[in-house]
C-alpha cells in the first residue's frame, strides 16, 4: 500500500474517532441537562450515545450530527482498510 494512502486512511479514521468521542460526550452532557439521567451516565461509555441520538434526534440534533458523522467516517475507514489489505 502506498504511503500517501496509509496516511490518508489514518487521518480519516482519526477524525472519525474524534467526532464520535466528542459527540458522545456532548450527548452525555445534553442528556443530563434534559434530565435523562440513565442515558446521561451511560453515554460516558460512548456506545449508548448512538441509541440516545437515534431516539432523541430532534432534541439532540448537534450531538447526533457529530456521533453519526463520526460513525460514517469510521465505517468508510474500515471499508478502505479492508479494500487496501485485500488488493
Amino acid at each position: 500500500m502506498a504511503l500517501w494512502l496509509s496516511v490518508t486512511i489514518l487521518c480519516l479514521g482519526a477524525v472519525g474517532l474524534m467526532l464520535f468521542i466528542v459527540g458522545s460526550l456532548f450527548s452525555a452532557i445534553h442528556a443530563l441537562g434534559k434530565k435523562h439521567y440513565v442515558f446521561g451516565w451511560l453515554n460516558f461509555l460512548f456506545f449508548p450515545a448512538i441509541i440516545y441520538c437515534a431516539i432523541y434526534w430532534r432534541q439532540a440534533l448537534y450531538p447526533a450530527k457529530l456521533v453519526f458523522s463520526g460513525l460514517a467516517l469510521l465505517s468508510i475507514t474500515g471499508v478502505l482498510i479492508f479494500i487496501s489489505e485485500t488488493v
